[in-house]
């Protein structure tokens, strides 16, 4: 795996460039300053520097710190800001085997890289639009509750009627009774309280018609449909 390492002065450029190259396989290190570049550079031993600098530290300056560090053999990529031509003195003071113009494309910059470490540049870029591909995909489609294994009972619907599918309760009687009870409600806006023995009266009436045995079917269903569905998923 060839090392890499990155000299920026800005901070999220640098870790978008650490990333794009980590995708395709590079070992990459990135610093943010000169300060201890000789050691630096001894201890990760990088195949090849890349420095973009800015203001606050001058990509022809980080040029000449790296020529400095006498014992490093690899190679230096140089990124200057637009429009910046350094005259020939300058470029004899620093150590650059390639100088391209910022700004420089992830795939540019790659095939840069491939180029000057002579590797096949092909299967690198192709490495990387999957990875962006992938990156910028929708996320996945949660699967249908219907795939849960095992979920639906044999269950007997008023009637008498059964069904090992999604059940769907069609009780006229219930319905019929609901709305007589409503319809025969008189509820006075204004009124802050109610009597609370006609709500309970009221109540017991409506609960006539319920089926309490279809209704506990029901929730065992729900329960067991819960149990297996949270199964599959871990």
């Amino acid at each position: 795996m060839k090392k890499v390492m990155l000299i920026f002065e800005d901070f999220q450029s640098s870790g978008q460039t650490q990333t794009d190259l980590k995708k395709v396989g590079f070992d990459v290190m990135a610093i943010n300053t000169t300060a201890r570049l000789s050691d630096q550079i001894l201890t990760f031993r990088p195949d090849i520097i890349v420095s973009n600098g800015g203001h606050k530290i001058p990509s022809m300056l980080i040029g000449q710190e790296i020529k400095k560090v006498t014992h490093y053999r690899g190679k230096s990529v140089l990124i200057l800001p637009k429009g910046e031509r350094p005259g020939a003195a300058e470029l004899a003071k620093a150590r650059v085997d390639v100088l391209i113009e910022a700004p420089v494309q992830p795939k540019r910059l790659i095939e840069i890289l491939a180029k000057s470490m002579e590797l096949d540049a092909t299967p690198l870029l192709e490495k990387f639009t999957k990875a962006k591909i992938q990156e910028h995909a929708p996320p996945p489609v949660p699967r249908s509750t219907t795939d849960a294994p095992n979920v639906s009972e044999m269950i007997t619907v008023k009637g008498g009627a059964k069904t090992n599918g999604p059940v769907k309760i069609e009780d006229k009687d219930r319905v019929q009774g609901y709305q007589a009870f409503i319809k025969g409600m008189n509820i006075d806006i204004q009124q802050t309280s109610h009597n609370k023995q006609a709500i309970r009266a009221r109540q017991e009436e409506l609960k006539k018609g319920w089926d309490f045995k279809l209704l506990e079917q029901l929730d065992k269903l729900k329960q067991k449909f819960a149990e297996a569905l949270f199964k599959k998923n871990n």
